[in-house]
């Protein structure tokens, strides 16, 4: 048999009152909001990725139209952009289900690092 809900007192202070709002029970976003979430962002960073994988194969090779001497640091800033790029969906889809500021601030931060160095 359920037993009957206990009674909740009330606050004390105002303070406490913000304390008890900020800790009250939210809805749970979905795993599967996250996971759309995730698939879109890597559906929109598809063709920056791939630009970032050319630049990164064109520099390490020196080959684009004509071979010439390879560009090592190129290819690693390449490397570093696409790495960087290739996270930030992930890292948006975690801060969707956890709520957290830092996760998405982190995200963001990631993709306009990736952007940055496309650019």
């Amino acid at each position: 048999m359920r037993q009957p809900p206990t009674p909740v007192d009330p606050p004390a202070s105002a303070g406490d009152a913000i304390h008890a709002n900020r800790l009250a029970p939210t809805r749970p976003r979905r795993w599967w909001h996250a996971a759309l979430l995730v698939a879109v962002g890597y559906a929109v960073a598809a063709v920056p990725a791939f630009a970032l994988l050319m630049i990164s194969a064109f520099g390490f090779s020196g080959c684009f139209l004509t071979c010439g001497e390879p560009d090592v640091v190129q290819g690693w800033v390449a490397v570093a952009g696409l790495v960087l790029l290739l996270a930030a969906p992930l890292v948006v889809g975690m801060a969707f289900v956890k709520r957290l500021r830092a996760l998405w601030v982190s995200g963001v931060v990631l993709l306009v690092a990736s952007l940055l160095v496309l650019f």
